[in-house]
């Protein structure tokens, strides 16, 4: 809610409706019948043994891209490597790894961490070697010495 009621709710950004878009997929794309929960992509593709996990881990990199691009403190975006690998690891066990991944839900953490961290600084592009940290000695100009003519 804005800090003025006065002002308009900005609506999301299309980067912001993107992700949501993907986390829904990924997640919550159907209605397990005759319960409260829902499934995705993640889960379906859970089943595939082998891959499936490997794929969809893959594709929530997509997010960490993203979060990079927003400027996301390196340690968040590690705690949202660690989400990803963990809901890898114990999908690859079979059975158990498939119960897992509908509860679990490692992209809606990570969308959430995302949103909070906008909701503080806002929806504004970085441009990730913006952020490098550059030696001194390679940012001082070097001004070429003279030869001496012998």
């Amino acid at each position: 809610m804005p800090a003025d009621p006065n002002q308009p709710v900005k609506p999301p950004s299309s980067r912001m409706q993107r992700m949501r878009r993907f986390v829904d997929i990924m997640e919550n794309a159907v209605r397990i019948p005759g319960t409260r929960y829902r499934i995705g992509l993640d889960a379906l593709l859970g089943l595939v043994p082998g891959v499936g996990d490997f794929v969809t881990a893959t594709a929530a990199f997509v997010l960490l891209w993203e979060a990079r691009r927003l400027g996301i403190p390196f340690g968040k975006r590690a705690k949202m490597v660690g989400y990803i690998f963990f809901d890898m690891l114990i999908g690859i066990v079979p059975l158990v790894g498939d119960l897992f991944d509908v509860a679990y839900k490692s992209n809606t953490r990570i969308l959430k961490m995302i949103e909070e961290h906008i909701a503080q600084h806002g929806d504004a592009t970085v441009n990730p070697a913006s952020r490098i940290n550059v030696p001194k000695f390679l940012q001082r100009p070097h001004a070429a010495k003279p030869r001496r003519a012998d």
